[in-house]
């Protein structure tokens, strides 16, 4: 990433409104343990959020694409204390799952 100060403006996917934060898999920790957290800078009205959880063995990487969560749903989610202070979070048993795509380039 050039600039890691700097968002993406949310569009990970150009034109859409679907803002993807990954995070990257502890050797400890299963895909199921991270939860999906959205600053209020990155909250954008009636956008969506997906969780990644990033997985590298080896020279492979794996993507686990976790699921997703409208914004309106955030409301009452903003955490006060500890790691997410300030960010509304969603465990991973309150995302949606997403549904078979498939893209054709």
């Amino acid at each position: 990433m050039r600039t890691p100060d700097r968002g993406d403006g949310g569009y990970d996917i150009p034109g859409l409104s679907l803002d993807f934060k990954g995070s990257r898999l502890r050797p400890s920790k299963k895909p199921t343990d991270y939860v999906l957290a959205v600053r209020e800078n990155e909250r954008k009205r009636d956008w969506t959020y997906g969780l990644v959880v990033v997985d590298r063995y080896k020279d492979k990487v794996f993507c686990h694409i976790m699921g997703w969560i409208s914004d309106p749903e955030l409301k009452g989610r903003l955490m006060e204390t500890g790691q997410f202070a300030g960010a509304y979070v969603s465990s991973n048993q309150q995302l949606h799952p997403f549904p078979n795509m498939r893209w054709d380039l």
